[in-house]
């Protein structure tokens, strides 16, 4: 029963899980002493960790470029703030924010506004259809 219960752990899980969960196992199907096993385990633990850290920064590095500063980061990305506020003074320091997010800040007011006359454009066009139809529809029944 034992031998079939892990292959049924790790094929009966998602597909994009399956790595994840072989590499979690790997050290307890590992030969060798407990004290191996356990050393084998916080290498790999330290290998993720550092993989997990390196992708939290690129994808800090690349979203601080949108934001003029920590302040602007807190207020409008709390998530990727509370990364940046965990990090070492040191690797903040290497995080470089967009030196013009005043005009990027005005180009996602200017996006918005559009946004805003879209949808109002929309609503108008939509609006004079109902009117159109309801229209049609008055003038067919008059007729009858």
């Amino acid at each position: 029963m034992e031998d079939v219960l892990l292959p049924l752990l790790i094929f009966g899980a998602p597909e994009r899980h399956r790595d994840e969960i072989t590499e979690r196992l790997l050290p307890a199907a590992v030969a060798g002493s407990v004290g191996q096993r356990l050393a084998f385990a916080a290498v790999l633990a330290q290998q993720q960790i550092s993989t997990r850290e390196g992708a939290e920064l690129r994808t800090l590095r690349e979203a601080a470029a949108r934001f003029g500063n920590e302040k602007d980061l807190a207020a409008n990305a709390p998530t990727l703030h509370g990364i940046y506020a965990g990090l070492p003074k040191a690797i903040q320091e290497t995080v470089e924010f967009s030196k013009d997010w005043r005009v990027q800040e005005q180009a996602r007011e200017r996006e918005q506004e559009l946004e805003h006359k879209r949808w109002a454009t929309e609503a108008a066009r939509n609006y004079q259809a109902m009117n159109e139809q309801a229209m049609s529809e008055s003038e067919s029944e008059s007729e009858s």
